[in-house]
Parts: structure tokens; sequence; C-alpha cells
């Protein structure tokens, strides 16, 4: 580890773990109409491969949706996997001169289809942030494929992997292609054809594992009468023997680590630009941005990103010019006095061993530790209720608590009159939490009474160290 990152580290965590103590310096200025998100990058001409614009695009698009993801998967080598396809229709015109179209594999609502795999029982984050991040940062909107989503719209009553014979890491991306082909593609391709008849169909893919066997064999070459072939541009080799055949074209895209460099500097420059952007507005609009909506993901992200052991912090402090790291720091700072509740903004001095608990029962997901408010209440004949914050089990009396940086829409008013049973009723519990009773305690602590639980921790081991320090000497 270079000397540079070590001093760049230590800047950023001292101020990442600054105290709330810190004042805000904030200068109010004339409110102005909220900006739109940026437009996507425009495409280059060509890969670095020689490939067409559309493969170029999805090369382009699955490095950020992969790196945006890694920040709640972890290792960016684990056997996670984003496949992102292109189609190109080929046809013959009537008076005998080819013609072709190409666009993304696109959802009823024009999202750009992303079919990911793995993940364990993080990959459901896929689902719920990564939209948001690509749609804020790059204009554009993406839509992630995965076996949830399949189950959901065609398999409603059986897990995928049950219809399959498979287990759940075997399900690859590549798998839920050739099902999402079968059933959802004739939309898309009746509007691109436009009547014309079909003469071949060629897809054109990023994959950041290479493709297995089996998927090889399983992929679907022909579609109604109307071959298909691919050509498929992977970041990792997979254990195969397969090869190119007829209908397949696999290939590495070369220099991986430089497009890595760029694409995690294309992120950061963007978030920046945000921050930028916000500083012109009013204090109530920034402060509205960056703890609602897609700003909130953002300040999420981030607070993942700037955790001691994320791999992307020393990637990243490693790519970049010192002149950036100001900005940075102050960024961070501001985002941690607004989000101060949240989870990947604390530092556990206070109340560490349920934190723990907590973070042990959510794992890489962002929630709130603190600032909930109680809606409620309801006591169990049996012992048989759950806390859905730590995941003890066992439990009786079970308490409704909600905070809108959680699941966002308020939940509806309980009232006194309410019957027990009525309180876990989808209209009650929508947006709520479902705890326990020790859990309630801590749940409900604001903001004051945090910091100052912390301050006298702080001033107790301050009293303890001159102690330890003569123990520590005797025993010497």
């Amino acid at each position: 580890m270079s000397c540079r990152f070590i001093i760049l580290l230590s800047i950023l965590t001292g101020i990442f773990f600054a105290g709330h103590s810190a004042l805000e310096r904030e200068e109010s200025s004339p409110k102005r109409k909220r900006v739109c998100p940026p437009p996507a990058f425009e495409t280059p001409e060509k890969s670095a491969q020689g490939d067409s614009v559309a493969l170029g695009k999805a090369i382009e698009i699955g490095l950020r949706a992969k790196f945006l993801a890694n920040v709640y998967l972890g290792d960016e080598d684990s056997k996670t996997n984003i496949f992102v396809p292109v189609l190109t229709l080929h046809f013959i015109a009537s008076n005998g001169t080819p013609q072709e179209e190409s666009d993304f594999v696109r959802s009823d609502k024009e999202k750009i289809c992303l079919f990911a795999s793995g993940g364990g029982d993080r990959g459901h984050l896929w689902e719920k942030e990564l939209h948001r991040m690509y749609y804020l940062l790059f204009g554009e909107r993406v839509k992630v494929i995965r076996a949830s989503w399949l189950e959901k719209h065609l398999y409603t009553d059986r897990r995928l992997s049950n219809i399959l014979g498979k287990t759940p890491k075997d399900l690859h991306s590549e798998i839920f292609w050739k099902i999402y082909v079968d059933n959802f593609l004739e939309k898309q391709l009746s509007t691109l054809a436009k009547g014309r008849p079909l003469d071949h169909m060629k897809v054109q893919a990023f994959s950041w594992w290479e493709v297995c066997d089996s998927c090889h064999e399983g992929l679907p070459y022909k579609y109604k009468g109307t071959p298909l072939s691919y050509h498929i541009v992977s970041c990792r080799p997979y254990k195969n023997h397969h090869g190119e055949t007829p209908g397949f074209q696999c290939s590495f895209l070369q220099g991986v680590e430089e497009k890595r460099g760029k694409t995690l500097k294309d992120i950061f420059d963007r978030i920046m630009g945000l921050s930028q952007i916000y500083e012109d507005q009013s204090k109530e609009e920034k402060r509205t941005f960056w703890t609602t909506g897609p700003g909130g993901e953002a300040a999420k992200w981030l607070g993942h990103t700037f955790h001691r052991k994320n791999p992307l912090l020393k990637d990243y402090l490693q790519s970049i010019p010192e002149s950036e790291i100001p900005p940075l720091e102050e960024l961070l700072s501001y985002l941690r006095r607004k989000n101060w509740e949240l989870s990947c903004y604390q530092k556990k001095l206070f109340a560490y061993r349920i934190q723990e608990a907590w973070e042990s029962y959510w794992g890489q997901r962002v929630i709130p530790h603190f600032g909930w408010t109680f809606m409620g209440e309801s006591f169990l004949e049996s012992a048989d209720g759950m806390c859905e914050m730590c995941g003890k089990k066992g439990i009786r009396d079970l308490s409704f608590v909600y905070h809108p940086k959680h699941r966002g829409a308020a939940p509806k008013a309980f009232k006194k009159e309410d019957q027990a049973e009525d309180l876990g009723s989808p209209a009650h519990k929508k947006g709520c939490l479902t705890v326990g009773s020790e859990c309630v305690k801590y749940m409900q602590l604001s903001e004051e009474v945090v910091r100052r639980k912390r301050e006298t921790l702080r001033k107790n081991r301050k009293k303890m160290d001159p102690l330890r320090q003569e123990l520590a000497a005797q025993k010497r």
C-alpha cells in the first residue's frame, strides 16, 4: 500500500467519522429551478476492439452498472455477473438492399434490460438501488432482470430453481436471457421490424464473466426460425471448453484496468458534479436532495463506498489528483451530518452491540439506526413474532415504527380504537418495520440524545485512559 494512499485514507476516514459537533457553514442563496439529471455520455464511434458502436455502448453500461452495484456486493470478482445484450436485426429490402436496426433489449417502459445473476442474499440490491443511481448519474433508465423478476411475471407459484432443477447459484444471467427471449422479446422485435421480414439477428453483449459451457449450449440460436448469432465480450475467464462455434463468438475486453479506472472516475465525477449543482441551490433544496429520493440513494452509495473495508475507496483514491480531495471531504462531512441516522454513517461508539446485531441481519443494506417514529404496537397470543430489525424470533410484544429514509411512503395512521389483529394489515404496515421491545427503545432515539450519549462515552473513556496506562505499566 503506497504512502500516498495511506495519507489520503487517513484524511478521509478522519472527516468521515468526525463528530456531530462540527459547525455547518452553509450560505443561503435564492431558490432556483431544480436541475434535471444530466444526459448520458456520448457513445464513442468505435470500441477499443473495433466492434460496433452498439457493443461499445453495452460495454460502457455494463461496467458502470457493475461498479455501481459492487458497493453492495463486495468483491468484484465474486460470482456476480451482469449481461447487457444489444439486438441487431438484419433485413433484405424489397429492392434487394440489406438493412439493419439496432437497439438494446428494452422493457415495456423502455428501460434498458440488464440480466444479472449471483450476489447471494444481496442480489435484491441490484433491483432496488442500481436503477436509481444509474438514472441519477447518467440519465438512462435500466431494468435488472433476475430470477425474482421472471418468477413474478411467469412463475408466480413456483421457484425458478425448482422448475429448472438447478440450485440458485447455478442460475446464470444467460439462462434469464433465454427465458426472456422465449416469453417477452416478440413485442420489441415487431416494433423494430416494422413489417419487414427478418433475414437474421445478431446479439452483441457485454458479460463480466465468460459464458460457461452449460449456458453456451443453452443459448437460443434461432428465434421462430430466424438464425440468431452472438458476439459476447467478457472481462473475466470462466471454466469452459466450448471455444468458438458456429453462431457464437467470444472475446475478452482489452485494457480492462484502464476502462475500470475510467469508469470509476466517470461515476465520481458525476457525483461531484451533482454536489456543485446543489451548492448553488438554497439550503433547504440542497438538504432535500441529499436526504430523499435519488439524491438520498446517492448519499447511501457514498456512505458504503467510503466505508473502511470497501475496496472501491482504495482504487478511487489512487486514481484522482490531490486537488480533488478537499471537495470530496466537504461533501462527505455534509452527508454525514444530514444523514446521521443511516447505518453507513454510523461509528459504533454507542449501543454498539445492538447495532452490530442490526448490521449482521441487514448485511450491506443501508437502513436508519435511529430517529424512527413509533406508530403502534401489537400483543400476540403466542410468542411467534420476529423482529425485522435484528432478526430475533420468539417475540410476543411487537411495535410498529416508521422512518422516511427507509421505505419512503408514510403508513396509515394508527388509532387507539384499532384492534390488535388489524395492526399488521397491509394498510397499517406499509412503510413500517415490526420490531421487538428491546430494539424499539434504541431506534426512537433522536440525534441530540445519541450525540449526548456518545459524548458521555468519550469522556468516560478519556478518564479511564490514565488508569489503563498505569495498569499496563505495572504488568510490564
